[in-house]
């Protein structure tokens, strides 16, 4: 125990070295005088079996005996501090002085912006340590592209920027493109079709449009309908719609499109106001129509090949009765006339008896603009079966308005649009209706009956402010309208 206290420990010799514990030497890049940075390459510097048996190395290590170079081990912190990138971006490493995270902090700053004098505290080169190379390789092709592209094809560098312009070949010099044309674009089209043998589906409307629309003739034609719901209408002819159905714009209806058929319109050769001859078809039959008044008449003025009802209901007339005379000697009286003699339809007995005021014309009076607003009764008549065949025969309706050749109708809860020859005035019936005359020197005035008769009524003015109405005037009962 005395004897152990004076000797000294005996130092432990240091572990031989091996082939993996061999310091890594230095590379230099370039001159480090030129400011560039210097490239540590991080390699292992133990083996795998040596680490199992090598304990902790201290702080500082003597210099080995006969060694031919001496090196100082970094410590944990030194080792923590130093920038390290990825060793897939050496374009990054080469033109950036890369910032460390842990304190202090450093942001990465552009090496040729600093050689360039350019401040980087103010933003334009310096950027933050966590930035990616994303953002660095835009910096670089965006304010040094020239220097940045040598550079990497001279180290061959893999960039995004060099795989982007190798990525498609050159055009040739002097190689020019043909001018566009629509001629062109379909032949490359049917070249690409008949060698790669596509069948394409077409849709009927396509297929009109490639081979030309046999109906395309008829679009801005002034067209009548012949028959439907809309017999007798004008219009024109907007837009095709298939081989038998065409697109018309009604006058009557102001401006709203109609699909009609092409067999229920003919052409309206001359649009003034004389009559159209001749009546051609859009087909080449030939369609029975309604004789159209003459143009000499007020009638065929106002519509010009317009349809007009029957003045009579569709009822067999007799041959008309002629009393022979029994011949006699001498100078007979000659007889007059087949169109002379007047017909009186036969009597019967299914047929309605016929309503006062059918005889009335049609109320071409109501162009005037005295009658605008105001609340008249109109009823149809002879409606069967060129007007919405017949539907609404015989029914009362209220005033609304003149739209071109037709009058605005309002029957219940829908207004038509009805053309004159189909509308008579409602006539008055009986005392206390208002009415409204329709001419004479009293047109446009409304009053209140107070004697009724068939042929004159005594009126009062509807307005009066006398509190025991009188008589203020005799209208004929045939100029006025109920109101």
């Amino acid at each position: 125990m005395a004897r152990g206290r004076g000797r000294k420990p005996t130092q432990q010799p240091a572990p031989p070295r091996t082939a993996g514990r061999r310091a890594v030497p230095v590379n230099f890049r370039d001159d480090p005088g030129s400011g560039e940075e210097l490239d540590f390459t991080p390699l292992d510097e133990h083996s795998a079996d040596e680490d199992v048996q090598r304990p902790i190395s201290p702080a500082s290590v003597e210099p080995v005996a006969g060694s031919a170079a001496s090196t100082r081990p970094v410590t944990p912190s030194e080792r923590a501090s130093e920038p390290s990138r990825s060793r897939t971006a050496p374009d990054i490493d080469f033109f950036f002085e890369c910032g460390s995270k842990a304190p202090p902090v450093s942001r990465t700053l552009c090496k040729l912006c600093r050689a360039n004098g350019i401040d980087l505290r103010q933003g334009a080169g310096s950027f933050s340590a966590s930035t990616s190379n994303g953002p660095l390789r835009n910096h670089l092709l965006s304010r040094h592209k020239d220097p940045y592209l040598q550079k990497c094809r001279e180290m061959r560098w893999k960039v995004p920027a060099l795989a982007s312009e190798t990525g498609t070949a050159p055009v040739p010099h002097g190689t020019q493109h043909p001018p566009f044309s629509q001629e062109a674009l379909i032949q490359h089209l049917l070249n690409f079709i008949v060698a790669d043998d596509q069948r394409i589906p077409f849709t009927d409307a396509q297929k009109r449009v490639m081979k030309g629309d046999s109906n395309s003739h008829l679009v801005g034609r002034h067209v009548m309908v012949t028959h439907g719901n809309f017999r007798g209408y004008r219009g024109r002819v907007k837009s095709t719609i298939g081989e038998k159905r065409v697109f018309v714009e009604l006058e009557a209806l102001l401006q709203r499109p109609q699909i009609l058929d092409i067999s229920s319109l003919h052409i309206i050769a001359d649009e003034s106001l004389q009559h159209p001859r001749p009546r051609e078809l859009l087909t080449d039959f030939t369609y029975p129509l309604e004789p159209a008044p003459p143009p000499g008449t007020l009638a065929g003025f106002l519509f010009p090949g317009y349809p007009l009802p029957d003045s009579q209901p569709s009822i067999p007339y007799p041959a008309p009765f002629r009393a022979q005379t029994p011949a006699i000697a001498g100078p007979s009286t000659p007889l007059p006339n087949l169109e002379d003699i007047p017909m009186t339809p036969a009597w019967n007995p299914s047929s309605q008896t016929p309503r006062r005021g059918n005889d009335a014309s049609s109320p071409y009076w109501l162009r005037d603009g005295c009658f605008a607003n105001m609340r008249l009764s109109l009823r149809l008549i002879n409606t069967k079966p060129n007007f919405h065949k017949g539907e609404h025969e015989d029914k009362c309706g209220e005033f609304k308005g003149v739209v071109g050749d037709v009058v605005k109708v309002q029957l219940g809860f829908k207004v038509l649009e009805v053309p004159f020859p189909y509308l008579i005035p409602e006539r008055p019936e009986c005392k206390s209706q208002v009415v409204t005359a329709f001419t004479g020197p009293h047109k446009g005035s409304q009053f209140r009956i107070k004697e009724f008769g068939e042929e004159f009524c005594g009126c009062s003015i509807l307005r009066s402010t006398t509190l025991l109405r009188k008589v203020d005037v005799k209208i004929a009962t045939n100029e006025l309208v109920v109101t």
